[in-house]
């Protein structure tokens, strides 16, 4: 799963952790060995979440190139 998202207006109220729940119950079903998921690094909100229910943290980095850069990366790529 890339993200999980929770509407502001039920957030507290138990909705993040039904569906963690559920999901775990769904990669349990498919015979998935592992159940990965991220949060951007600036969201400490989601961090918190994850941190009291004590998930495993991994240490992997992430990278994004906006469409806006996309032939500036690919010349880079490329060696131009």
């Amino acid at each position: 799963m890339k993200e999980l998202f929770v509407s502001p207006t039920v957030r507290q109220k138990g909705v993040g952790k039904a569906l963690l729940s559920a999901l775990i119950d769904v990669a349990r079903r498919e015979g998935c060995t592992r159940f990965d998921w991220a949060t951007d690094g600036t969201n400490g909100g989601a961090q918190r979440f994850y941190e009291a229910l004590a998930a495993p943290k991994m240490t992997k980095q992430s990278y994004r190139v906006a469409e806006t850069e996309f032939d500036a990366f690919q010349a880079r790529i490329k060696g131009k």
